[in-house]
């Protein structure tokens, strides 16, 4: 969804749609799709796999970028895997270049997350940037350190855990 300063005025013609679709070699004639990519509010599209859900957004997406095009506004676009990610990615073919960086952002919510809160944060935090953010990273180090950390810390880690102390700090 754009900001109201950014939907003011702006609008999605036929004659965008019909240039996106010859660009990108693909049909948005009917109603359900030429909705969705006019549509400068929020949406749900439900549809089965294959149906062009992922195609209908990439040309919504191309339009748009071009509507914002010189000012400071970006595109976030995000997906839940890197399939979906990847997906887009491919679609984009020859105009991924100009959506795939700043200001504009196509990834995981993950990759959003790590990127734009917790990576900022935790230099604002600590004065460094972390090695990784990665549960399973960070269980494979502890399993690791664990064996060496002092006796009576492990012994202490036992007694208040009832021998689950390694599990606690894995």
């Amino acid at each position: 969804m754009l900001p109201v300063n950014y939907r003011v005025g702006m609008e999605v013609t036929r004659t965008d749609i019909d240039r996106v679709a010859q660009i990108m070699d693909k049909d948005f004639s009917d109603a359900e799709r030429t909705d969705v990519i006019q549509c400068l509010d929020c949406c749900d599209v439900k549809a089965c796999p294959g149906s062009g859900k992922t195609t209908t957004m990439v040309a919504k997406l191309l339009i748009l970028s071009e509507k914002i095009a010189g000012t400071m506004t970006g595109i976030c676009a995000l997906s839940h895997t890197n399939a979906a990610k990847n997906e887009i990615n491919k679609s984009f073919g020859p105009h991924s270049g100009a959506l795939m960086r700043y200001p504009h952002f196509v990834g995981t919510i993950q990759v959003f997350i790590d990127t734009f809160l917790a990576i900022p944060a935790y230099i604002e935090e600590f004065g460094y940037r972390p090695v990784a953010i990665d549960d399973d990273l960070y269980k494979n180090a502890a399993k690791r350190y664990y064996p060496r950390i002092h006796r009576n810390t492990r012994f202490a880690l036992e007694q208040h855990t009832h021998n689950a102390g390694q599990e606690l700090f894995c």
